[in-house]
């Protein structure tokens, strides 16, 4: 073989190999996407969704079912005593009985037990203070 077939023949085995190396990172690439996207629709479960107690939380204070929402939420509260959902629903409770100073304190409640919970928390607080 001469030296310039050699040469041709290696430069065509680097070519494969770049070639193999960018399909072999494309496939990773594919193959773990398309793992999160399953793992991330089918076996996740959202964190919106929150616990099953408080399906149907909303509907109840529309329908002013306080006393079935307080014991909801106190009987989550006893097993997870820092549940954010438990003390807004209370704090709603209150407030929307007109209970200010029970309402502020579970609002606060709500705030210490999830700070990101402080927008719609101070928003009632100012409610209450006008």
């Amino acid at each position: 073989m001469e030296a310039s077939e050699l040469a041709s023949l290696v430069e065509s085995i680097d070519t494969l190999t770049t070639r193999f190396t960018w399909l072999t990172g494309f496939l990773y690439l594919a193959y773990f996407t398309i793992l999160g996207v399953v793992y991330f629709t089918m076996w996740r479960t959202p964190a919106s969704e929150g616990p099953t107690e408080f399906k149907g939380a909303d509907l109840m204070l529309e329908q002013a079912k306080y006393e079935e929402l307080f014991k909801i939420s106190h009987r989550v509260l006893k097993r997870r005593p820092n549940n954010v959902e438990a003390h807004w629903y209370i704090a709603l409770c209150y407030y929307d009985k007109s209970n200010y100073p029970k309402a502020t304190d579970c609002f606060l409640k709500t705030k210490k037990s999830n700070p990101h919970w402080a927008e719609g928390v101070n928003t009632y607080l100012e409610y209450i203070k006008n």
